[in-house]
């Protein structure tokens, strides 16, 4: 994984492959070009005029400097907008194609000088710019866990390796350096967790998760504390449903990916009395959709189903590394859901580790059977509040689009900090509804519950629904990220961002 140096230089003497300046939109409007002196006014902006560069939201322009006591080969003006109305959004969208235009001219040190603290009206603090700029370029640079061979033909890409930001934009330098030190700490969060995901399903088995559960906690100087309850651990917890998705390999002498539910824990000295946060994630290592199963074109990203798991995980190492004063428990329901002779059967009936049976409709409703123990186990193990994420549903997508992740919830006030924090995150989330007519959907006559709602419809608010009765009440958020976990194939590390932000602010609340 491509890692950036981060700092705030108190000179400038180093000579850097490109300088980056913001600028407002209206100073590139025609009424104000035509007042520019060209003598007095700098080559990048002029060229950049000539362009038709209008300095609009993401807008950059690159040129080669002019002058030998320049600090850079190329300079850059990145647009800001209208900058009485910029906010953490719009600044990340700068910030994003800034970035993605230094990469394509191949520059591996940049100088960023966006000097927010001369615009008006602009409410963005140092720490938080910080956390931006270098959350924004670790995601930016990440590169796919490719396994491309120079006998191929393969030739590694530039990557950014360095970004000074300028000081001057700026008087709290300490928090600047913070926000930067934080921000990377995300942004390579975001990256593991992409890799975890982009990585191919038959090297990413429960086992793998477990390892890398193990790796988390060990660098988190012993902060996270980690246990992995295996098959025969499953059975005596009464974990009918993980062990009904796991099913088709489970009987073998020695299987190749046994399933697991593996936890990791936090627990700072200083940790808020009385609150423990779960976060539950579907981690579905290969989803082949059992018995019922997926057309091809639905089977070939299946290898991302464990999302949920991945960002648990992410996140975990953040939170840790943070230092955040929460209890946090994370908990990955860690199975490949595949075809076998011995595979659960449509129509089967088992009972859930909290004791309610379940028919199980479709075999490709797996994920919710996992969520429905993992879930249970939080509640045994003491959680006040819990937010499970999960590449659910299909019908999310078709409900939101790529670019939006569902919300459901019991519960209006973990639902509504859980929204906040998306937005602190640059994560979209939309509310959709749950219980109610969904629950049922999901009524069958033979058992407590089904896994599916069938021909009903809206989908992904029956098998909410369906995840949301083993919460019972205790405040849980329903996180549907299906429909955003992936994008052309490769994983977008969703959902990170905002359980740190959860974690973040449900330890700072009085409620």
């Amino acid at each position: 994984m491509s890692r950036i140096t981060f700092s705030v230089p108190r000179t400038y003497s180093t000579h850097y492959d490109i300088y980056a300046v913001g600028y407002d939109e209206n100073r590139f409007k025609p009424e104000n070009l035509k007042h520019i002196d060209p003598k007095k006014q700098v080559r990048s902006e002029a060229e950049a005029s000539l362009t038709d560069f209008k300095a609009t939201i993401g807008e950059t322009s690159v040129h080669f400097s002019n002058l030998e006591s320049s600090i850079a080969t190329r300079s850059m003006l990145v647009g800001l907008g209208n900058t009485s109305k910029l906010n953490s959004t719009s600044l990340r969208q700068a910030l994003t194609a800034c970035f993605t235009a230094a990469l394509k001219v191949k520059a591996r040190s940049l100088f960023l000088q966006l000097n927010l603290s001369r615009f008006i009206n602009v409410s963005i603090s140092a720490y938080e710019f910080g956390r931006l700029v270098a959350e924004t370029a670790s995601m930016v640079n990440y590169e796919i866990n490719h396994q491309k061979t120079e006998i191929g033909g393969y030739k590694p890409s530039v990557r950014l390796e360095k970004i000074d930001v300028c000081i001057s934009t700026f008087d709290d330098i300490q928090a600047l350096e913070s926000g930067l030190t934080d921000g990377a700490l995300i942004g390579e969060a975001v990256n593991l967790a992409k890799d975890l995901i982009n990585a191919p399903a038959d090297d990413m088995t429960p086992k793998a998760l477990a390892f890398q559960a193990r790796a988390i906690a060990k660098s988190s100087n012993n902060s996270l504390k980690v246990k992995v309850h295996g098959p025969k651990a499953l059975e005596r917890m009464k974990a009918g449903c993980i062990l009904a998705v796991a099913k088709a390999g489970l009987k073998e002498e020695r299987p190749v990916e046994p399933p697991a539910l593996i936890e990791l824990n936090y627990k700072p000295a200083n940790a808020k009395p009385g609150v423990k946060l779960s976060l539950v994630g579907k981690s579905i290592t290969f989803d082949s959709g059992g018995l019922d199963i997926k057309g091809t074109a639905n089977m070939r990203d299946m290898k991302g189903d464990m999302a949920g798991g991945a960002a648990e995980l992410a996140a975990m190492q953040v939170i840790a590394a943070l230092k955040l004063p929460i209890t946090v428990q994370a908990l990955l329901p860690a199975t490949p859901n595949l075809i076998g002779s011995r595979a659960t059967k449509p129509g089967a009936v088992v009972y859930s580790m909290s004791g309610r049976s379940v028919e199980i409709d479709n075999t490709d409703a797996e994920g919710r059977l996992t969520l429905a123990d993992g879930i249970t186990f939080a509640k045994k193990n003491g959680a006040t509040h819990i937010v499970d994420i999960a590449t659910l549903t299909g019908a999310v997508f078709y409900a939101l689009g790529p670019n939006t992740a569902g919300l459901f919830s019991n519960d209006k006030s973990l639902s509504d900090l859980v929204d906040e924090s998306s937005k602190a995150a640059g994560e979209q989330l939309w509310l959709l509804p749950s219980g109610g007519e969904f629950n049922e959907a999901n009524k069958t006559p033979i058992a407590d519950i089904k896994n599916s709602g069938g021909g009903y419809g809206a989908g992904a608010s029956t098998a909410a629904s369906f995840v949301l009765l083993f919460a019972e009440d205790t405040p849980t958020v329903h996180l549907d990220i299906a429909g955003v976990s992936m994008k052309q194939m490769q994983a977008t590390g969703f959902g990170v961002r905002t359980l740190i932000e959860v974690a973040r602010q449900l330890s700072q609340t009085t409620k």
